[in-house]
């Protein structure tokens, strides 16, 4: 790829060479206008980018997994979370990789039902570890009428759950 300047004008091009007939001296080339391909690239760098964005605003833990139970992106609250548990990058590593035991979940059997295509809603999840709550969606992405990620929104509700166990004690006591 180079860049054709002619003025205040700058074109991305590719340049390519050819020999037209073989042992002699008369060769081709040809120039294919690259622009259009640089807008494109950089629209969906921004799209992307705006995506990323929107995912690490939100409050909820938010991963991916691809049908491979690949970790294909997650969100910064998931990326703070996995650090407390996990060394190194989970891009790429399956969910065994990252957590040996995760097969043995209640959550491990709600994603293999989402890749069949279901959409699976945990709600107030109570897990043992750190004594929290979550509610946990389980989403399938379709991509040609097949289910390729999954993606896991998690929500932590333990001041809510913990509220509603107050108020449930509260009117015992005065039953």
């Amino acid at each position: 790829e180079m860049v054709l300047v002619n003025g205040d004008l700058a074109v991305p091009v590719y340049m390519s060479l050819t020999s037209l007939r073989p042992n002699l001296s008369t060769i081709g080339m040809v120039v294919t206008d690259l622009t259009e391909k640089k807008e494109h690239e950089k629209a969906l760098e921004e799209k992307n980018e705006f995506i990323e964005t929107l995912l690490d605003s939100s409050v909820d833990m938010i991963i991916v997994v691809d049908k491979d139970l690949r970790h294909v992106t997650l969100n910064k609250k998931a990326r703070d979370i996995y650090k407390a548990f996990y060394d190194g990058d989970p891009i790429g590593k399956t969910i065994l990789e990252v957590n040996p035991k995760a097969d043995k979940t209640l959550g491990f059997t709600d994603l293999k039902e989402a890749f069949k295509g279901q959409p699976v809603h945990r709600k107030e999840y109570h897990a043992s570890e750190g004594n929290r709550y979550y509610d946990i969606d389980y989403v399938p992405i379709l991509a040609d009428k097949k289910v390729n990620v999954v993606m896991i929104m998690i929500r932590d509700v333990t001041q809510n759950v913990e509220a509603k166990l107050d108020v449930i004690q509260a009117n015992e006591r005065l039953s």
